[in-house]
């Protein structure tokens, strides 16, 4: 039996469009939640525009009926993720919509979310309200492909971002790496890490280049922003409005939540590093192993650390995740090159981490800047959701063994990983390749 679709017409499409416009206005604040935006409109005529703004606040729906005095009879609502049905931070959206007695809700999709998925659509229709669902749905799931696929797994979505030459080497012969790609590109990572909320690399990286790994505004070949002092006025933020339309009052938010993650399985961060002396300012976690957790020699460190607000958490080992073997490249930040170690040394367990990230620090989603070896164990456990991969006009040739991947032991080409690419776009003088593992 066929399912029958909804149809729209090129005015609901328009309109829905809109919505995502105003969806858009989120991206970066709204985590763990999902970006949603609310179009009213009467006779063919926009009424109010809203969106979700930060998580905790008000969702779309509520913002765009909030924006006029009156709701007319008759009105119809267009948005983006299915309206909410149950109590979270914020009542259910279903019952405003049913309170100002909308005429129609269209939905691009509904709710992945198991305490709504078709539960708010199917409220609104039994109050006598017309609903239809699916317009655009694949731009509502790309939009917040990061909501959805967590969602579904139960885990951080994880980007994991590359900086590489055309012949897909991330330095020269001497490891020389800066800059392999442009300031344009540069820029754009760190509007990159604020959007995603987390960057996770391995202490190489924090030990030989001493980051601060926070997104920070416009940099250049010149800018130096390694002075602790200077982050207050360098991070990305992003200042938020909330109105109360029954108080008449609006607050003002600086949003600026972000994570730092340092794969530290023997705890050899630096006291005096950049990472230690702004954590203050930017929450950072450390995972070191249990076996570092009970050595009486670093008792005094993790105290140290914990006084400076820094979470040292400790998992289980497994030999799947190289983040301390030797050497380091750099390119958009410091990339930690690992060597193959023969030892059978065992190192901290990723999906450990993860399940640690997404249950006790509501972590959606984990923006991997590191090392061929971290990347390469992320990819073995089929932990790898989006690669954003920078390519430079540059050539460097055989005579460097900084490779993008580490070895995954393919003999033949039917066995290698293939990926769906999505997106090219140029970004100044690179190219930036989005693409998908194919499972």
């Amino acid at each position: 039996m066929d399912i029958k679709k909804d149809i729209f017409t090129e005015e609901d499409r328009k309109f829905m469009k809109l919505a995502f416009r105003a969806a858009e206005k989120g991206r970066g604040t709204t985590n763990p939640n999902p970006m949603v935006g609310a179009i009213i409109v009467k006779d063919g005529s926009l009424i109010s525009a809203g969106y979700h703004k930060m998580a905790g606040t008000v969702h779309a729906e509520i913002n765009a009926i909030n924006a006029v005095k009156n709701i007319p009879a008759g009105a119809k609502m267009y948005v983006t993720l299915e309206p909410c049905s149950f109590y979270g931070r914020t009542p259910p959206c279903v019952d405003a919509l049913i309170k100002h007695k909308f005429y129609e809700v269209i939905i691009s999709s509904l709710d992945p979310n198991p305490k709504v998925n078709g539960q708010g659509a199917e409220i609104l229709r039994k109050a006598g309200i017309k609903v239809k669902t699916g317009l655009l749905e694949e731009n509502a799931k790309e939009q917040n492909e990061i909501f959805f696929k967590q969602i579904k797994l139960i885990r951080p979505f994880i980007c994991v971002k590359i900086a590489s030459t055309i012949d897909g080497k991330l330095a020269a012969a001497s490891g020389d790496s800066k800059w392999i790609t442009g300031t344009t590109s540069r820029n754009m990572v760190q509007k990159l890490r604020f959007e995603y909320g987390c960057v996770l690399t391995g202490i190489n990286t924090v030990i030989k280049d001493n980051p601060l790994l926070y997104p920070r505004k416009n940099i250049s070949e010149k800018t130096d922003l390694s002075i602790p002092d200077s982050l207050k006025n360098s991070i990305i933020t992003k200042d938020i409005i909330i109105e109360d339309i029954n108080k008449n009052v609006k607050k003002k938010y600086t949003y600026s939540k972000f994570f730092r993650v340092i794969l530290d399985s023997n705890l050899r961060i630096d006291l005096n590093s950049n990472i230690v002396k702004t954590a203050k300012i930017v929450k950072t976690i450390i995972f070191i192993s249990k076996e570092t957790q009970e050595n009486k020699h670093k008792a005094v460190k993790i105290t140290q650390l914990d006084l400076l607000d820094i979470d040292v958490v400790s998992v289980n080992l497994n030999n799947n995740n190289p983040e301390d073997k030797a050497g380091k490249v750099n390119n958009h930040s410091s990339i930690d090159f690992i060597k193959n170690d023969s030892s059978g040394k065992e190192h901290l367990s990723l999906k450990e981490i993860l399940n640690c990230l997404y249950n006790n620090y509501e972590i959606t989603s984990v923006f991997v800047e590191a090392g061929p070896a971290i990347v390469t164990s992320f990819l073995k456990e089929n932990l790898i959701d989006k690669f954003l991969i920078f390519l430079a006009p540059k050539i460097i040739g055989g005579g460097s063994s900084f490779n993008m991947f580490s070895d995954l032991n393919v003999k033949n080409i039917k066995d290698s990983l293939n990926l769906k690419f999505k997106r090219i776009k140029k970004i100044g003088d690179d190219f930036l390749l989005q693409a998908y593992p194919l499972n």
